[in-house]
């Protein structure tokens, strides 16, 4: 592989790339209110990467960035958590954070080691005011963002809908 050279060692998330050279690093921050599905969006992340060989669920207190008992026992992160995954030769760092506002300080150090934001909104609940500020917040840095849009399965959901409700509050 040249000077590129990478080693694969086991980690919490399964296999995870061992990165020799910081320009093949990627932090990726997911930013949302509780229960929008972030650690479930990791842990497809994880799967698809092939970092695990099955998602956890939430519910089960199975996924990866979820490993506290307090955690298992709530049904929601109270912490910030880290879960490697590699993707074409690049080793993507996914930072789970919580969603209440109780553990801001998680997000804030979350943001603060992250080259990128994915936001991530449930179509059943919308987009909140906190994540809206988190938004400009990064758009004020330059950070780069992206949006994901969950829970389309519900009976409340319409993605053309959120779509225009995401434009409205993120701008564009």
């Amino acid at each position: 592989m040249g000077d590129k050279a990478q080693t694969h060692h086991p980690g919490a998330a399964g296999r995870a790339l061992a990165a020799d050279h910081p320009a093949s690093v990627r932090n990726v921050v997911l930013v949302g209110h509780s229960g929008s599905g972030k650690t479930t969006l990791v842990e497809a992340l994880a799967l698809t990467a092939g970092a695990v060989n099955r998602a956890g669920r939430v519910e089960d207190g199975g996924t990866v960035s979820d490993y506290d008992d307090i955690e298992h026992r709530q049904q929601r992160s109270v912490q910030l958590s880290l879960a490697p995954v590699e993707w074409d030769g690049i080793k993507v760092n996914l930072l789970d954070t919580p969603g209440y506002a109780d553990f801001v300080g998680e997000l804030r150090a979350g943001l603060r080691a992250a080259d990128a934001a994915l936001f991530v909104v449930s179509a059943s609940d919308g987009v909140d005011g906190s994540t809206r500020m988190v938004w400009e917040e990064c758009a004020a840095v330059g950070m780069p963002r992206a949006i994901v849009i969950t829970h389309l399965e519900s009976a409340r959901a319409d993605f053309e809908e959120m779509t225009r409700t995401c434009a409205e509050a993120f701008g564009g």
